[in-house]
């Protein structure tokens, strides 16, 4: 399959039904300390032409994984996507505190 970069872990691209997947192929040294390994699912969603929505999931050591909306698209050319949302700032309690702007990028692999 095709292989995509995001943070310099490789990422595949699952087609799910009428959406779609993105999940880990292989984790940049590191992750494991949060759960997440070959096949952790770190978006769901659907497209539509170029425009890609859905659900991405932030990964903490302490509050485990936790889903929140993103929206972007990929370039007219396929190379590249960026999906962007409000990622939840969580307290030591787990709690959500507040929010932050996230950006997250993916390449296609050359």
């Amino acid at each position: 399959g095709v292989v995509w970069k995001h943070n310099s872990s490789s990422m595949q691209f699952v087609a799910d039904g009428q959406g779609m997947r993105i999940v880990y192929d292989k984790p940049r040294a590191g992750l494991t300390d949060f759960g997440i390994q070959s096949g952790t699912q770190l978006f769901k969603g659907t497209r539509t032409g170029s425009a890609i929505s859905g659900e991405a999931t932030t990964f903490s050591r302490r509050c485990g994984p936790y889903a929140f909306p993103v929206a972007g698209e990929i370039t007219a050319d396929g190379q590249r996507l960026v999906l962007r949302g409000q990622k939840p700032d969580r307290n030591a309690s787990c709690d959500v505190t507040g929010s932050q702007s996230e950006t997250l990028e993916f390449e296609l692999a050359r």
